[in-house]
């Protein structure tokens, strides 16, 4: 209305007298968590796609490669009728692209209106000709989801890209695909990249295959249209065709990509979804590769802020981990001030587990300790005892675990010197006959313990 007024002249409004395109920013807009996700569902659904896509590609490149062969033999082949004999798809293609001007309407169209079209079409089968000249839109359906799935954009910026908004280059050699996507809501540019890839699934490979496929159209499509990735012929059956697009110019949803959305999934075997649902199990699945990590996930989604991540895209599950993660750190802490900070897990590697009070040992039930002293339900903390627990284990191909063992083996001379011999043999003396003759024989392999003298670690805190 503001906007109304002052375009008008109906106002005397100051300049400043605006409404904020962001008002509020991280406020809850009352939206509900979304449901936990199946990922087997997920997984299918992508395959289904990419099969479908690659399908497709390997016919509509084999009509191109047919008509590039022609074209070799005869550059101007689709200037006459093709001789009755020894033609091929690609030669056929080529005169229909001719005549017809990139498309074709339907094929009682056809039939009644050009003959030598429909007698070409009719040979090499109408829908193999037709989808090697242009895409219909049900057809650009797949392609979409896939690269949905490669670049987890929101569905605006995904269906409103532009052949300015994708470079192709090379980087050391590589060919690398540039993508950058207004998210007009956000006002703020999505950007990624891409390697290049001859997969069915890389973004690199399926923007490349669309504009090739759609590059005909663009020759004759309306001037505002030139520059949208998404193009493609529409159903007509009248015969009187034009071009149109999956672009939403910004604003509101893509009619022309969700009409097709429920007869894509049905015919699949899946419950309709769309373009948000493929960017949920992308959080998903990321929340998983980084280990709960929001800050990650939300750079990956391009968001503005961790809370955006947390009321959109955090789901049942994730917050689970989320919780299981608090807990063991809370655990791990508790330990740690019991021991009186010998019990340290910020100086284990990250592949090694923390389950276990000695450091490159493993335990199998941290919890359950039948170790004297211990409390059930809580994390063992018999520092040093861990040789001799029945539930203690080593990865004998470590070579961490065999420079803790024999850091071990030394505080036990040294504790055997501070506290007296009778003193340590009723202490440590049964734990340390176990290190000794049972542990530290385990480990035969030469790379092993050649490895193990090399590595830097800190020391291990002294036994009481």
């Amino acid at each position: 209305m503001i906007r109304h007024l002052k375009t008008h002249d109906r106002s005397s409004l100051p300049d400043d007298c605006e409404v904020p395109s962001n008002p509020w920013p991280g406020a809850s807009n009352g939206s509900k968590a979304a449901k936990v996700r199946n990922q087997q569902d997920d997984t299918a659904f992508f395959r289904y796609c990419r099969d479908l896509a690659a399908t497709q590609m390997e016919e509509v490149e084999a009509v191109w490669g047919s008509a590039e062969k022609a074209l070799r033999l005869n550059p101007r082949i689709a200037e006459n009728r093709l001789p009755s004999r020894a033609r091929t798809v690609g030669m056929a293609f080529l005169r229909v692209a001719h005549l017809s001007g990139g498309y074709l309407p339907e094929r009682k169209v056809l039939k009644k209106q050009a003959g030598e079209l429909f007698d070409l079409t009719e040979e090499f089968g109408y829908k193999r000709i037709a989808r090697a000249l242009s895409p219909l839109a049900g057809d650009l359906t797949k392609f979409v989801f896939l690269v949905g799935f490669g670049t987890l954009l929101n569905t605006q910026p995904l269906l409103d890209l532009e052949i300015p908004d994708l470079e192709f280059k090379s980087v050391m050699g590589t060919g690398r695909l540039l993508i950058k996507g207004m998210k007009y809501r956000a006002g703020k540019i999505q950007r990624s990249s891409f390697s290049g890839s001859n997969e069915p699934d890389s973004p690199y490979r399926l923007i490349a295959f669309v504009i090739r496929w759609t590059k005909r159209l663009r020759d004759f499509c309306p001037k505002n249209l030139k520059n949208h990735l998404w193009l493609y012929v529409p159903r007509n059956k009248k015969g009187a065709s034009g071009v149109e697009t999956l672009h939403q110019m910004g604003r509101g949803k893509s009619i022309q990509f969700h009409s097709h959305l429920l007869g894509f999934c049905k015919a699949g075997g899946f419950r309709w979804r769309g373009l948000r649902s493929i960017r949920e199990s992308g959080a998903e699945l990321a929340d998983q590769l980084y280990d709960g990590d929001i800050r990650q996930l939300g750079a990956l989604l391009q968001h503005s802020g961790v809370s955006v991540t947390d009321r959109h895209y955090r789901y049942g599950a994730a917050k689970q981990r989320q919780t299981e993660q608090l807990v063991a750190g809370m655990m791990q802490r508790e330990r740690w001030v019991f021991s009186d900070g010998r019990i340290d897990p910020r100086n284990a590697p990250v592949s090694d587990e923390l389950a276990a009070a000695t450091p490159g040992f493993r335990c199998l039930d941290p919890l359950d300790s039948p170790m004297r002293g211990e409390r059930k339900g809580s994390l063992c903390g018999a520092y040093g005892q861990c040789p001799v627990c029945p539930l203690g284990l080593i990865d004998v191909r470590s070579p961490y675990a065999l420079a803790r063992l024999l850091q071990l083996k030394a505080l036990h001379q040294t504790s055997r010197e501070d506290l007296g011999e009778q003193a340590w043999g009723l202490r440590w003396h049964e734990s340390y006959e176990r290190l000794v003759k049972f542990w530290l024989p385990q480990f035969t392999d030469e790379a092993v313990l050649v490895e193990a003298e090399r590595l830097l670690i800190p020391p291990l805190p002294p036994l009481d």
